[in-house]
């Protein structure tokens, strides 16, 4: 018999996302605030992009692993800006070409525009200064050092726009204020997943970031400091010592759906709150209220990427099995011409 624990191992990134995009839904959904979601995001993301970025040795194929890395977030958010233009009749031109982060903290989109907004300015920035020479060949060859360097320099440039520039009426949604939580993420590349990280990796990893994240929220004055706290640095510190976790099978399955479902969930929980708010407002309580729009913009996403992905396996098991009838067929022409 197996003496492994009940239960079923996932990704502590799928974990976090699933959390960082839970708190997403609940900062909406709730009266009280629920900050912390989308730094969980921007450093999973920042992981993410090391990986698919700089793992290889060609410098060449930069620009495509770029494109390919923002392209889902990128087209969804021009259709849904079109679309939520068309619901609401306006149209502007700042939001649709991704800078109105830098006007007003208004918008017209029903979902965190923002987001994308700093995530490809900082991606423009970022490709700028890794194609001056020899710049991406220096962060491959020693990773840990390169990601290091990156980051002190994205804190450097965090605090000192802090200090320089007040973005209080911008809500600090600029892209050189965020890039040091995805650059972060680099770094967590290099130590643990680049290569085989020690305990001594851990806790080095540990006591720097920890004593960051507390600087960069409650130090800069960050909106939601004191969530951020209790909800990214717990989590963060989780990664680092979990890379895989163990939850029981009623709690796993429903945690890898919603980190599956993310990008549906970040585009279209809104509607969902809006259709349980328009529908019910006037007839529960305030908490009430609260709580089913949270699970309706939970499960409301999740339920359409269930339909979504279920139909597109349909379709390729369909052409899978067409080809195969295809083939076949050709084969015993083939075997009757000869």
């Amino acid at each position: 018999m197996s003496n492994a624990p009940p239960g079923r191992e996932i990704d502590t990134r799928d974990g976090l996302r699933a959390l960082g995009i839970t708190a997403v839904v609940a900062n909406h959904a709730f009266a009280a605030p629920v900050h912390g979601g989308l730094n969980l995001l921007f450093l999973v993301s920042g992981i993410a992009f090391a990986q698919l970025c700089f793992g290889g040795r060609d410098q060449s194929v930069l620009a495509l692993h770029v494109m390919r890395f923002a392209r889902p977030l990128t087209v969804w958010s021009v259709v849904f800006c079109l679309f939520w233009f068309a619901v609401f009749g306006r149209f502007d031109p700042a939001e649709l070409f991704m800078v109105s982060n830098w006007f007003t903290t208004e918008r017209v989109s029903k979902f965190p525009i923002w987001y994308t907004q700093v995530m490809l300015q900082m991606l423009l920035g970022i490709v700028a200064i890794l194609t001056l020479p020899g710049m991406l060949q220096r962060l491959r060859r020693a990773p840990v050092a390169g990601a290091a360097g990156w980051l002190a320099g994205a804190v450097a440039l965090a605090v000192a726009a802090q200090i320089a520039v007040d973005t209080d009426h911008l809500a600090d949604k600029l892209p050189h204020l965020h890039a040091w939580n995805f650059v972060l993420g680099w770094l967590f590349w290099a130590v643990l997943y680049a290569r085989e990280a020690s305990g001594a990796d851990r806790a080095v990893l540990t006591v720097c970031c920890v004593p960051l994240m507390l600087v960069m929220f409650l130090g800069l004055g960050v909106p939601g400091a004191e969530m951020r706290v209790w909800v990214a640095i717990p989590a963060t510190v989780l990664l680092i010592w979990a890379p895989v976790l163990r939850l029981p099978r009623p709690l796993a399955q429903p945690v890898l759906l919603i980190g599956q479902a993310v990008l549906f969930i970040f585009f279209l929980h809104y509607p969902f709150l809006l259709a349980v708010r328009t529908l019910l407002g006037g007839h529960l309580q305030p908490l009430a209220l609260q709580g089913l729009q949270f699970a309706a913009g939970m499960a409301g996403p999740v339920l359409l990427w269930a339909v979504v992905t279920a139909a597109q396996r349909t379709l390729a098991h369909a052409r899978m099995r067409r080809g195969q009838t295809g083939g076949a067929r050709a084969a015993r022409e083939q075997v009757v011409s000869v």
